[in-house]
């Protein structure tokens, strides 16, 4: 049954494009799936293998912002922030304690692609100040009205 839950488990985690992986309390990599692989193999040069430190895969510049993420995940719980990946893209980082027997052994960290939502979410901000704008702008007196024709 064990086999079984952990052949699902696998499954699961290499079939999505989101970036997971796992490192030790040294910050040394546990786990990686084919996603975290192909990504730090097509951006960086360089092949992951277990045990390798943030600065062994990725630039030094990039790899000192790993460690304090993980230690905060350590000391004070799982959380949620956003990285900005060398090649552009922006990503949610939930970092997690992997706890075994209510002691910490590693964090376990799913980076999910956020970069259309960003995109998204900075064109809608664009739009409402250029509504807003014309708005405040105009010579001429304006109002708004909601559905039930009162003014806004």
């Amino acid at each position: 049954m064990r086999n079984q839950a952990e052949a699902n488990l696998l499954a699961l985690i290499e079939s999505t494009e989101d970036l997971i992986w796992s490192v030790d309390l040294d910050y040394r990599l546990i786990a990686f799936n084919e996603a975290l692989r192909q990504h730090i193999e097509t951006t960086f040069g360089v092949r992951p293998q277990p045990g390798m430190l943030p600065a062994d895969f990725v630039p030094v510049e990039r790899a000192e912002f790993l460690p304090p993420l993980y230690k905060r995940a350590l000391t004070q719980g799982s959380f949620r922030t956003e990285f900005s990946l060398a090649d552009g893209r922006i990503l949610e980082l939930s970092l997690n304690p992997i706890l075994m027997d209510g002691q910490a052994i590693g964090v376990s960290v799913f980076g999910k692609d956020i970069t259309r939502q960003k995109t998204f979410e900075q064109e809608q901000i664009q739009a409402e100040g250029k509504y807003r704008d014309i708005f405040e702008g105009a010579l001429e007196g304006m109002f708004q009205t909601g559905p039930d024709a009162h003014i806004l």
